[in-house]
């Protein structure tokens, strides 16, 4: 069993949203995208546990906070209270009585997984008028045994619109195994009336004329097996015996009947009188209990009264301090596994998690930023196993490590758009780009574009590392307000030649990524028309390369003051002799059209450009990072700005 898809409406950030899932997926976007509210979304509706607290949601947990009716907001005393900080605070916002960090979330004190009995069907409470939180989830690929424990609730499906076949459908055909699918539903709502937050998770079939609905209860989401790892986690409780903690679960998924607890608690009775045969402290403790006595009877009977023991000698607080230790490759001597270091704990909670899946039938990891404190090989062997022992692995992450594990098919890319609509595309392999590509230049041209709020496609290395070098010289400039691209999301991205950035354009386009170009002379009218279809802002500068750009746009003067600078560099070429005094402007252009294409991919035209002051870049360049600016919506300089001449668009220039 794994999730096809779900439809989340008025959750935190999400006003409406529709994520279809592969079989293991990657879920892609820049920061505030609500990447982490899918997974927290998907908790609600399948955690076993989320629902039984006392407040399962709260008036942050709705979109901008709106959870009264509209006629009825102004007569409540609360109104204007529950407007959201910010859509981050969104975004990483956790429960905030949260399983202990380092465990997964819908595994509890009594997890193991009964025989699933179906519940009575109940009444859905009334909602009243005001906003509902609702998230619906679709889950496939049943097998024979899950057919047979949610007989009551399977729908037959339409894989390809993904959609629930109508009655007349399924007749005309016959659905096989793998068409069946359940559907459920979490909706939450604020009652008027009690003052409180309701929530509760139901089968969506079958559907009952009065509205009733059967409870998806604790034993069915035990079934399903969905397990949440948040990104913040210690792994403090993970292999402790606390209740809930995941060596817990792994105990109780084993049936796992432990008989020591006695022979330990009669141990430690016995080491609390060793401590107490300490000559001084037996004394300080015989002078409390004295004075203690003074004020209050104790026990004759007991000597003496008062002792020291090591812990409460309940099976509570053991549970709570016995620790797992662990001895590192390169020490014989165990620690405590969380002093071993963060990458360390973390290993620790995924090889746990990977006991949970050989033991249990059905698992769904859903994790965020697997990737902490773990070094890349590492990162991918924890990928590898935990899709082997899993029948879904939903991840969200920054590193191209783990990204390279879910290509080609496994990359969902999510944007939110200022409204509340989230967009979910996943980008086909060999619609645009070929899957051979993909994969081997995953890291240099897809990475870090696929978290962007817009790619600027360059032509070249040149290029790539070229006009990061101007942007750094303008932000230097004192007193102004032009803080570069990285705060905005916008990253470069090289295509290596002008017949890359077509395929390139057309594969970020495809799943909502805006693209700017930057590029030479264009002289094939094809690739320009196809181009200028695509991309969202267009830069094309009217010289055959980037070094003819810069050699011809430096004023020569800035050339003779650079060029003592060059030959210190330790790959300059020696070959290559400077001009003389007695050199024409023209002597000094050649001598550094012949610098930059004899150390062409070398990143030589960028020391040259990060060698310049701001009023000394050529005009082009500056240009281009202008026109960048104003196809990106960034907020123009303000007047005053020392850039804004170079950088604002003239009022009678249209954006480009």
């Amino acid at each position: 069993m794994r999730i096809l898809q779900t439809s989340i409406e008025n959750f935190r950030g999400i006003r409406k949203a529709t994520i279809r899932f592969p079989s293991h997926a990657l879920i892609l976007g820049p920061n505030n995208a609500c990447k982490s509210t899918i997974l927290e979304a998907l908790n609600f509706a399948l955690g076993p546990d989320r629902i039984r607290r006392a407040d399962p949601v709260d008036e942050h947990d709705f979109f901008q906070g709106e959870y009264l009716c509209r006629e009825h907001g102004a007569d409540d005393p609360r109104e204007g209270e529950t407007q959201l900080a910010s859509d981050e605070a969104q975004e990483s916002a956790t429960d905030q009585a949260p399983s202990e960090a380092g465990d997964a979330e819908g595994v509890g004190a009594d997890a193991a997984e009964p025989e699933v009995v179906e519940p009575d069907t109940v009444e859905n409470a009334a909602s009243g008028d005001g906003p509902e939180i609702r998230i619906e989830v679709v889950l496939g690929h049943l097998n024979t045994a899950q057919i047979r424990t949610f007989r009551s609730h399977i729908e037959p499906w339409e894989h390809t619109e993904f959609r629930v076949l109508t009655p007349k459908e399924a007749e005309d055909h016959e659905p096989e195994e793998e068409d069946f699918v359940l559907r459920v539903a979490f909706r939450a709502w604020y009652d008027r009336e009690l003052d409180e937050f309701e929530a509760e998770t139901v089968f969506l079939s079958p559907e009952r004329p009065n509205g009733e609905r059967s409870m998806f209860g604790r034993r069915h989401k035990q079934a399903v097996g969905f397990l949440y790892l948040r990104s913040l986690r210690t792994g403090r409780r993970a292999a402790t015996l606390e209740r809930g903690s995941l060596l817990d679960v792994l105990l109780r998924e084993k049936h796992a009947k432990l008989q020591f607890w006695e022979f330990v608690l009669k141990a430690l009775r016995a080491a609390g009188s060793e401590i107490e045969a300490d000559s001084e402290l037996g004394q300080a403790l015989e002078a409390i209990g004295t004075r203690i006595d003074n004020l209050t009877p104790l026990s004759r009977s007991v000597d003496p009264p008062g002792s020291l023991q090591i812990g409460r000698l309940t099976r509570r607080h053991l549970r709570q301090i016995m620790t797992y230790f662990l001895a590192s490759h390169d020490s014989d001597h165990p620690l405590p596994y969380d002093r071993l270091g963060s990458g360390t704990s973390n290993v620790l909670v995924f090889a746990l998690l990977g006991a949970i899946g050989d033991v249990k039938d059905n698992v769904i990891f859903a994790m965020e930023e697997p990737e902490i404190a773990l070094p890349p090989h590492t990162q991918r062997v924890v990928i590898k196993r935990l899709k082997g022992i899993s029948q879904q692995a939903i991840v969200t992450s920054h590193s191209p490590y783990v990204a390279e594990q879910f290509l080609p098919e496994g990359l969902v890319a999510v944007r939110r758009s200022s409204d509340g609509i989230v967009s979910c595309d996943t980008p086909e392999a060999d619609q645009h780009v070929k899957q051979k590509t993909l994969r081997q230049a995953f890291r240099t041209q897809f990475a870090e574009g696929l978290l962007a709020r817009t790619v600027v496609l360059v032509e070249g290395v040149t290029e790539l590392w070229a006009l990061p070098a101007a942007v750094d010289v303008l932000t230097s400039v004192p007193g102004t307000g032009f803080q570069g691209f990285d705060l905005d999301g916008v990253v470069f991205v090289p295509a290596d030649g002008t017949g890359g950035l077509l395929g390139l354009a057309n594969y970020f386009s495809s799943i909502g990524i805006p693209v700017a170009i930057v590029c030479d002379q264009l002289t094939d009218a094809d690739d320009r028309n196809g181009l200028v279809k695509i991309a969202h802002v267009l830069c094309e500068h009217p010289y055959s390369g980037f070094e003819r750009l810069v050699t011809d746009e430096l004023d020569p003067s800035v050339i003779r003051r650079i060029a003592p600078t060059a030959q210190t560099w330790s790959d300059y070429p020696r070959h290559l002799s400077v001009p003389g005094p007695g050199a024409s402007d023209e002597d000094w252009r050649q001598f550094l059209l012949g610098l930059l294409k004899t150390r062409k991919g070398e990143g030589y035209a960028a020391r040259v450009v990060s060698l310049c002051q701001h009023d000394e870049l050529p005009p082009t360049l500056v240009q281009i990072l202008a026109c960048i600016r104003t196809g990106t919506n960034t907020t123009a300089l303000e007047p005053a700005d020392p850039l804004a001449a170079l950088l604002n668009p003239p009022a009678s220039t249209p954006t480009p």
